[in-house]
């Protein structure tokens, strides 16, 4: 239901729901968080985005705000078109 021309910084992407899980409870998080299931290569993943953000560089910069053990993962940007269509 987002609109697909914003982005969402992406924390990490997981075969492991208990991985995600554990993420979700280990962190505080300033802005909204979104799980969402995907399929990739014909196996199911687990993802992590964070926040929404107007433009690409809104999204690089919010990667600042997070705990470094998250900002080691290396957290990136998604539009949100492409998570639309990955979901479908």
């Amino acid at each position: 239901q987002q609109p697909s021309q914003h982005f969402i910084l992406q924390l990490l992407a997981s075969e492991s729901p208990k991985a995600v899980r554990r993420v979700l409870q280990q962190y505080k998080f300033n802005r909204q968080v979104a799980v969402y299931r995907f399929m990739s290569r014909g196996k199911i993943f687990y993802a992590i985005g964070y926040g929404r953000f107007l433009t690409v560089q809104e999204a690089r910069a919010a990667a600042s705000e997070l705990p470094a053990g998250l900002r080691n993962n290396t957290p990136w940007p998604r539009r949100y078109a492409v998570i639309q269509a990955l979901i479908r």
